[in-house]
């Protein structure tokens, strides 16, 4: 790989708090959607979870259709993006162009991973060949394409329970503070699976999603000391139930909602939500 196309790549995407946001980066790994077909998961018995994400200059919705067989991010135009296959427990990518790869499991995310680090170790044989001021200098703006620091060390994020309860779309949740580094990073109200119908679909394709991402980020972290910036509960150990609602500590010391479920509705089985 050449030295320029890992100073100067499209960069990475900074990692945002909602599962489409993991989606988005595993499916860049290969390719980019192209046009869209009829959901996959139309024709189920499903679950269509509507969730207001606040994480980008202006709110939007994220929906998941989650069914016994399958689980689909639903895009704007009603087809699905991504489908999360639960008989092999894979990631199924349908609007690729030929060739591209099609599926992704924890097997195939080790193999990119593995293909991954082989880069990032060719680009560290090219920048030892670079005099010390320039190369530093590349390796911090990787660094920052990443949304990382020096240090190299990610802080484990841990969930510690409160006494606060909450309610979306109807169904209660547990509080739990997430804290990293003797800081609070901010909160997620959890519902204890079977809470919501089909809620164990979304939640294994959430961990699954989960496990992917981390194989593929924490390749950055070790071999270039990038701190990738992680979302909290894009950790499967986290993923102890659905997050109905995820807050976001601000720079003083407010909290911001990023991510709430409006709506969990048993789909007809045409695949409308209606």
């Amino acid at each position: 790989m050449r030295l320029r196309a890992l100073i100067n790549p499209r960069p990475l995407p900074a990692v945002a708090l909602t599962l489409s946001a993991a989606i988005a980066f595993v499916a860049k790994v290969e390719s980019t959607p192209q046009s869209a077909t009829p959901s996959g998961v139309s024709g189920i018995a499903a679950t269509r979870f509507v969730y207001l994400d606040n994480t980008g200059r202006t709110p939007r919705q994220q929906v998941y259709l989650a069914g016994e067989s399958e689980t689909a991010v639903i895009g704007a135009d009603g087809r699905d993006v991504v489908r999360y296959d639960a008989a092999s427990d894979a990631l199924v990518f349908p609007h690729v162009p030929e060739g591209a790869l099609r599926r992704i499991d924890r097997g195939t995310a080790e193999s990119l991973a593995a293909d991954f680090a082989a880069r990032l170790s060719a680009f560290e044989e090219e920048l030892d060949s670079l005099p010390p001021e320039i190369a530093e200098e590349s390796r911090q703006r990787f660094r920052e394409l990443l949304g990382g620091d020096a240090g190299g060390s990610v802080a484990a994020t841990t969930m510690v329970p409160t006494s606060e309860r909450g309610s979306f779309a109807g169904y209660p949740c547990a509080w739990y503070e997430l804290r990293a580094a003797d800081e609070s990073v901010g909160g997620a109200c959890i519902a204890p699976p079977g809470s919501v119908p089909n809620d164990i679909y979304l939640l294994n394709m959430m961990r699954l999603v989960a496990d992917v991402f981390s194989m593929l980020s924490g390749i950055a972290s070790r071999t270039l000391g990038a701190n990738v910036v992680v979302a909290p509960l894009l950790t499967s150990d986290l993923l102890t139930g659905l997050p109905l609602a995820i807050t976001t500590a601000n720079t003083d010391g407010t909290f911001s909602t990023a991510l709430e479920l409006v709506s969990a509705d048993m789909n007809s089985g045409d695949g409308s939500g209606s």
